[in-house]
């Protein structure tokens, strides 16, 4: 039998919600409010903790308290918070935030002007598209948080993030689709655990720089669990040589190096010379250079 494309995608869809959003192990429980009311800034010293309907808007803040004691102890697989919006005015796209409040507040005392501190920090959001519809805060972190931390569970605060100036209506816990929190668990395993360690060392030094450390180590471990009781010993030996460095200084003997330097001897020019010789020398030459220059120059003419 061939399966369509749409019914292909629908069976993908839920395994991967079984698989990653909520493990088969887990357990849950729904949750309504212990304690809700909203203020308002128009009327800062009233009181609606009996109203039927919650109101977050641009003048509003609404305020929500949960008990988380059946969840002590427990690892927080998924959790979510479902609001009923039933009415509003002015809302298209408005941002509703959700705050972790932190400090104590009374459900029928809580006014505008008595309003407990909350963190800035935004644990999650939705935006309002339409009436007459649940919508969902993923709260997985923030319920783990004040499980671990149960002195400080004084519920979310809701508080309006938008420009606009309108508002949405929610139904409380006195109505018939009040909000709730759904919380999937998985019971923690108390398990002991003891250590025991023994080390036994020996040193054996081999010579003046090397050093050989063995050490055996036997730990036995005892784990119980449910009513089970489990011992393991295990036995280790570690051999480490460690090894000295030495550090020597050695000197080097000085070199001499011998460099042989060439002197240059002047030379002395005679203080005078005789020219009378000299003279004599060219006088006598003279004539005898004329003649052949002569002689030549007959030969070149006759030649052309």
């Amino acid at each position: 039998m061939k399966l369509s494309n749409k019914l292909l995608v629908v069976l993908i869809l839920i395994t991967l919600l079984l698989i990653f959003i909520i493990p088969a192990n887990a357990d849950y429980v729904s949750l309504n409010p212990i304690a809700d009311s909203y203020v308002s800034s128009s009327a800062p010293d009233s009181n609606y903790g009996s109203s039927q309907t919650l109101r977050v808007g641009a003048n509003y803040k609404t305020l929500l308290r949960f008990d988380l004691s059946q969840c002590q102890g427990k690892r927080i697989a998924y959790a979510r918070l479902k609001i009923k919006v039933s009415g509003g005015s002015d809302y298209a796209n408005a941002i509703i935030e959700l705050h972790r409040i932190l400090s104590d507040w009374n459900e029928s005392e809580v006014t505008y002007n008595t309003l407990p501190s909350y963190s800035n920090e935004v644990a999650a959001n939705i935006t309002i598209s339409s009436i007459g519809t649940w919508y969902e805060f993923d709260l997985t972190d923030e319920v783990q948080y004040l499980v671990d931390h149960p002195n400080e569970n004084y519920g979310w605060i809701l508080v309006w993030n938008s420009d606009l100036s309108g508002y949405i209506s929610i139904i409380s816990r006195e109505g018939a689709d009040k909000p709730v929190l759904e919380v999937y668990y998985i019971e923690a395993t108390e398990t002991t655990t003891t250590v025991t360690t023994t080390v036994t060392t020996t040193e054996t030094v081999t010579s003046a720089t090397t050093e050989t450390v063995t050490e055996t180590a036997t730990q036995t471990v005892t784990e119980t669990q449910a009513n089970a009781t489990i011992t393991t010993t295990t036995t280790q030996t570690v051999t480490e040589t460690q090894t000295a460095t030495m550090t020597a200084t050695i000197t080097q003997p000085a070199t001499t190096y011998t460099t042989t330097v060439y002197s240059t001897k002047a030379l002395t020019q005679p203080s005078s010379v005789d020219m009378s010789s000299t003279m004599s020398l060219i006088s006598s030459i003279l004539p005898i250079l004329l003649l052949v220059g002569i002689v030549g120059a007959l030969a070149r003419s006759v030649r052309g």
